[in-house]
């Protein structure tokens, strides 16, 4: 499975001015208003940041962040609630 992922990492999770963007990285991290490398997740584990359970990586994952540095890429798999 391939997704296009912004420059900060994470997946396009909203749109600014009709374009991509991370609201996640806004005003924080370089690269959340700018598109990055297409990826291919085949064969990638992802990690929850608050549980630690461990899935195959997604591009449907709910703040999926892809960590090519990393064992393992980050999401959050709503364990603790989504309030």
């Amino acid at each position: 499975m391939k997704i296009q992922l912004m420059k900060c990492g994470h997946k396009p999770n909203a749109t600014s001015n009709g374009k991509p963007c991370c609201v996640i990285c806004a005003g924080i991290k370089a690269g959340h208003d700018k598109l990055g490398e297409i990826i291919d997740l085949a064969d990638r584990e992802c990690i929850c940041s608050s549980c630690k359970k461990i899935v195959s990586s997604d591009k449907h994952i709910a703040f999926f962040e892809f960590r090519p540095t990393e064992k393992y890429d980050e999401h959050y798999d709503g364990c603790r609630g989504w309030d």
